[in-house]
């Protein structure tokens, strides 16, 4: 009659982002990823940016004027057409 798994509420890869958040507080969190696990530890790639930084200011102005990607269409709408 023992515990025989633990469940999270928020999964590995959302606590890697609030600790990167926590430690660098003035970066916004743009996206992260799965790397690699050993069977005790998991890694997640995060990827913050610097909203200050011109760079990347002049970027998001940018990207911003850019006309939107066509929408994606499934595999089976593709199948059926040809």
């Amino acid at each position: 009659m023992g515990v025989s798994k633990f469940t999270r509420s928020i999964s590995l890869q959302r606590i890697a982002e609030k600790r990167a958040n926590r430690k660098y507080v003035n970066l916004t969190l743009l996206d992260s990823y799965y790397l690699y696990s050993d069977g005790i530890h998991h890694w997640y790639e995060v990827i913050l940016a610097d909203k200050s930084h011109p760079a990347l200011a002049e970027w998001s102005k940018v990207r911003h004027h850019r006309a939107p990607s066509p929408p994606k269409v499934a595999a089976d709408k593709l199948t059926e057409t040809q």
